[in-house]
C-alpha cells in the first residue's frame, strides 16, 4: 500500500498549500490605523472569537469602528474556505499515519477499521464548528450595529455564545493535534509525538485555566506552527518512501508498511 501512502502525502501537501495560501490572505487584510482590543488581545479576529461580555464587543461598535468591522468581514469571507483547507490537511495526514501504523500490525484492518468513522466524521466536525462560529460572529456584529437591540444583557449573551462556539472549534483542532501526536508515538516517533502534545496541552490550558488574550494568542501560534510542520513531515515521509528498497528476506507487503 505504499502507493496509497504516497497519495495521502501528496494530498497533504495540496491541502497544506491551500491552508498556507488562505492564512497569508487573512494576514494581508488591512487593519485600522489605530485600534484597542479587549482582554490583552493583539489579533482582532481572535478578540472577536473570544468576547467575555458586551464590553468586549466595543471595538466593533459605532461608526468610529467601521474600519474594524470591515476588517472582520473580509476575514470572515476568507474563512468561508479556510476550514475546508485545514480540515482536509489534518484528515489526510491522519489517514496516512493510520495506514502507516497499520502496516506494523498483524491485522491491518484491525487498525484501519476503527479509524474509518473518525476519518469520515473529523472533517465534518471541524468545518461545521468553524462555520457555526462564523455565524455567531456575524450575529454579534449585527447586534452591536443595531442600536435598538444593542442592550448590554443581550450583547453579553451573544458574546458568550460566540466564545462557546469558538472553543468548540479550537477544541476540535486540539483533539486533531492530539490524534496526530498519538499516531506518531504509535509509529515509533516518540519525540515527535511528545512535541505534538504541546499544542494540545496549550489549548487545554487556555480553555480551562487561563482564557486570557495573551494565552489564547499563544495557543493560536502553537497550532499555526503545527500546521506549518505538517507539510515538512509529509515531505520527509514522501522522500523516505522513495528511498526504500526491498530486502531479499521481506515481502513487498512488509516493505510497503
Amino acid at each position: 500500500m505504499i502507493w496509497l501512502q504516497r497519495g495521502f502525502l501528496v494530498l497533504t501537501l495540496v491541502f497544506a498549500a491551500a491552508t498556507i495560501f488562505l492564512a497569508m490572505k487573512i494576514q494581508e487584510v488591512p487593519l485600522p490605523d489605530q485600534f484597542e482590543l479587549p482582554n490583552g488581545f493583539s489579533t482582532p479576529i481572535l478578540a472577536m472569537e473570544f468576547p467575555r461580555d458586551a464590553a468586549d464587543l466595543a471595538f466593533v461598535r459605532g461608526l468610529e469602528n467601521e474600519d474594524m468591522r470591515r476588517h472582520i468581514y473580509v476575514v470572515q469571507y476568507i474563512d468561508q474556505f479556510f476550514p475546508w483547507a485545514y480540515a482536509g490537511l489534518v484528515t489526510v495526514f491522519i489517514a496516512f499515519l493510520t495506514l502507516k501504523f497499520s502496516g506494523r500490525a498483524s491485522n491491518r484492518w484491525a487498525v484501519i477499521g476503527p479509524m474509518l468513522p473518525v476519518l469520515i466524521l473529523l472533517p465534518h466536525g471541524i468545518t461545521s464548528r468553524d462555520f457555526y462560529e462564523n455565524e455567531m460572529i456575524d450575529r454579534a456584529i449585527i447586534m452591536v450595529m443595531d442600536e435598538d437591540s444593542a442592550l448590554p444583557r443581550a450583547e453579553s449573551r451573544v458574546a458568550e455564545s460566540v466564545t462557546s462556539a469558538a472553543w468548540r472549534k479550537w477544541g476540535m483542532i486540539g483533539v486533531s493535534v492530539l490524534m496526530i501526536g498519538i499516531l506518531f508515538a504509535m509509529n515509533g516517533y516518540l519525540i515527535m509525538g511528545g512535541l505534538l502534545l504541546i499544542p494540545a496541552l496549550v489549548t487545554s490550558y487556555a480553555r480551562f485555566i487561563d482564557p486570557t488574550g495573551p494565552t489564547i494568542e499563544f495557543m493560536a501560534q502553537t497550532i499555526a506552527v503545527f500546521f506549518l510542520a505538517i507539510p515538512l513531515m509529509a515531505v520527509y515521509f514522501l522522500v523516505q518512501s522513495f528511498r526504500r528498497t526491498e530486502p531479499t528476506n521481506e515481502s513487498p507487503r512488509q516493505v510497503e508498511s
